[in-house]
C-alpha cells in the first residue's frame, strides 16, 4: 500500500465504534427502474469513514495525531484515485471499478480497501466515504451502519455514479465530546479531572484503590501500570513515569474510547438484533469490559457456567466460563484452538440456540436469567428504563425517547445529569465532569433504590440512566 493510501488496515474501526441507530431523515432515493440490468443482488452491511483535518474541535480518538494514526490523512483510495464523496471501499473481492447500488443513496464506485473490510458468510462490508473534517465525521457517525439489499454491478457495466452524500444529515449533534483531558495531571494534582482519571483507571483494570480525586502514589503507579502496558514507558524510574502528560494522554484516551464499545473489532459480524435472543453482542474477550460483560456474567451464571463476581471486566474467570460452554456445545475441543475463550459470532449463535430451545420447551428460567431476558420472541432486555406512555410523567430534558446513559459515557447530557443529582442531594459539587463514572452511577443507584425502580443492585440494568429514573429524579426537584 502505497504512502498516499487513504487508511490503514484498520480504518473501518474508526466508524464502527460509537454507531448510532439508524436515522429517520429521509433520503434522496435513486429510482431503480433506471438500473440496467446485469447487476447481481447481494446483501451489504455499509458503514462510514472519513478525513480528520488538524483544526477540528471533535475527534473520535480524542485529537487529530491519534486519528490519523488509526484513519491515515486522507489524500487517495487503495486505486490511486483521489477521494471524493461517496467512493467507495469493498472487499478484495470487489475489483477496482465496480458499481454498487445502495438503496436511497444512488450508485457508488469502489476504489479503496481496507483490512476490517471482509466478506461475511451472508452478507459483504461496505464503507462510503463520508468528506473531511467535523462535517464528514458527524455524516459517518450520523449514517453508522446499515443493513440493505444492494445490486453489484462489473467495472464493464455502463452505470452512471449518483452517490450524492452532502443530502445526508451531518448534525453537529452527532459529534462526539472533546478530548476527555483537557489538562496534563501529575504527582499532587487534585480535582475533577483526577477523579476522571482514576475512575477511567480503575474502569480499564489498572486502579483498585479508592477514587479521591487526589494524584497521589496509587494514581502515579496506576498510570506508570498503563504506561509499561502501551510500551511507553518500562521503568518505574524513567522520566515521565507516572505522569499523564500528552502522550501518555494521547494513548490512554484512545484506550477508553475503545472500551467503551467493546463490539469494536466485531461491529460486521455482530449479529442483528432481530436474530438475536441474548442482548449481548459478540466481540468480547480477556480484557472486555462494560455492562456487555455483566450480563453475559449473568447468563453463564445461571447456565451453571460462571461462579464469580458480576464485575463487568472480562477475565480469566469468565475466559474459563466461555471455554467451558464453548466445550460442552462442540464449538472447541480444547483451550488450544482459536477462538477459545472468546466470545465471538459462533459462541454467540451457539448461546442463543440454546436458550432459545429453554424457551420452545417451556423450561422455567433461572430467575436472574428470566430478569435479563424478556419475552422469548424478542429476546429484548427486560428493564423499567423504557420510554414512558404515560405523557403527563415528568422530564428534565435530558433523554429522547428511550435513549438512556450509562457508565463510560461522556459529553454535555451526562454534565447535565450530574447538575441535576448535585441539586437533589445525590452528588457533591464540583462533580459536573461530563463523564459517567462510579460516583455517577452509585448516585443514580441511590435514587433508583429509593424509587423500587430497581429489584437490586445486581441487574443488568441498576445504575443505568433512563426515562423512569429521569421522571422521578424530575418529581423530586420539583418538590425540593
Amino acid at each position: 500500500m502505497s504512502a498516499k493510501t487513504f487508511r490503514n488496515p484498520t480504518a473501518t474501526l474508526l466508524c464502527a465504534i460509537f454507531f448510532m441507530a439508524m436515522n429517520s431523515a429521509t433520503l434522496r432515493t435513486f429510482a431503480e427502474d433506471a438500473l440496467p440490468e446485469g447487476g447481481r443482488a447481494q446483501t451489504l452491511v455499509v458503514s462510514a469513514y472519513y478525513s480528520p483535518l488538524p483544526d477540528q474541535a471533535h475527534y473520535l480518538r480524542g485529537n487529530y495525531e491519534a486519528e490519523v494514526k488509526l484513519n491515515g490523512r486522507g489524500t487517495n483510495g487503495a486505486s490511486g484515485k483521489e477521494v471524493y464523496p461517496g467512493m467507495l471501499a469493498a472487499p478484495k473481492s470487489y475489483p477496482f471499478g465496480t458499481k454498487v447500488y445502495i438503496p436511497g443513496l444512488g450508485v457508488g464506485t469502489v476504489q479503496d480497501r481496507g483490512g476490517a473490510i471482509i466478506d461475511g458468510a451472508d452478507y459483504d462490508r461496505i464503507d462510503i466515504w463520508m468528506g473531511q473534517g467535523e462535517e464528514g465525521l458527524a455524516r459517518a457517525l450520523q449514517w453508522g451502519m446499515r443493513r440493505v439489499e444492494g445490486i453489484i454491478y462489473s467495472p464493464e457495466t455502463a452505470v452512471e455514479e449518483s452517490l450524492a452524500i452532502h443530502n445526508l444529515p451531518a448534525p453537529q449533534t452527532a459529534l462526539p465530546s472533546p478530548q476527555l483531558f483537557a489538562h496534563n495531571l501529575a504527582l499532587g494534582d487534585q480535582g475533577a479531572e483526577v477523579e476522571k482519571l482514576q475512575e477511567q483507571l480503575a474502569e480499564l483494570g489498572f486502579l483498585s484503590a479508592a477514587v479521591t480525586g487526589n494524584y497521589e502514589a496509587q494514581t502515579k503507579d496506576a498510570v506508570f501500570a498503563f504506561q509499561k502496558s502501551v510500551g511507553l514507558i518500562a521503568a518505574p524510574d524513567q522520566y515521565g513515569a507516572g505522569v499523564f502528560g500528552p502522550k501518555t494522554r494521547t494513548l490512554f484516551e484512545g484506550k477508553v474510547v475503545a472500551a467503551k464499545d467493546i463490539s469494536l473489532k466485531t461491529a460486521a459480524s455482530a449479529e442483528t438484533p432481530e436474530s438475536s435472543v441474548v442482548p449481548v453482542v459478540a466481540g468480547l474477550h480477556d480484557g472486555s469490559s462494560g455492562l456487555a460483560v455483566k450480563k453475559l456474567q449473568i447468563i453463564l451464571a445461571n447456565l451453571g457456567y460462571f461462579d464469580s463476581e458480576f464485575s463487568g471486566y472480562f477475565g480469566p474467570e469468565t475466559t474459563a466460563a466461555v471455554i467451558a460452554f464453548q466445550k460442552n456445545e462442540g464449538i472447541i475441543s480444547d483451550e488450544q484452538n482459536p477462538g477459545a475463550g472468546v466470545f465471538g459470532p459462533k459462541t454467540k449463535k451457539q448461546l442463543d440456540t440454546f436458550i432459545a430451545a429453554l424457551q420452545e420447551k417451556h423450561e422455567d428460567l433461572p430467575k436472574e436469567l428470566a430478569l435479563l431476558l424478556d419475552a422469548p420472541e424478542t429476546g429484548k432486555i427486560a428493564s423499567d428504563e423504557v420510554a414512558p406512555t404515560e405523557p403527563e410523567l415528568p422530564t428534565l430534558g435530558i433523554l429522547e425517547n428511550s435513549e438512556k446513559l450509562s457508565f463510560g459515557a461522556t459529553g454535555e447530557k451526562v454534565a447535565l445529569l450530574q447538575e441535576k443529582l448535585i441539586a437533589a442531594g445525590y452528588l457533591p459539587n464540583g462533580h459536573a465532569t461530563g463523564y459517567y463514572g462510579e460516583k455517577t452511577r452509585q448516585a443514580v443507584l441511590k435514587l433508583q433504590e429509593k424509587h423500587a425502580l430497581i429489584p437490586n443492585t445486581e441487574v443488568a440494568w441498576a445504575g443505568e440512566f433512563g426515562n423512569k429514573t429521569e421522571a422521578v429524579l424530575a418529581q423530586e426537584l420539583q418538590q425540593a
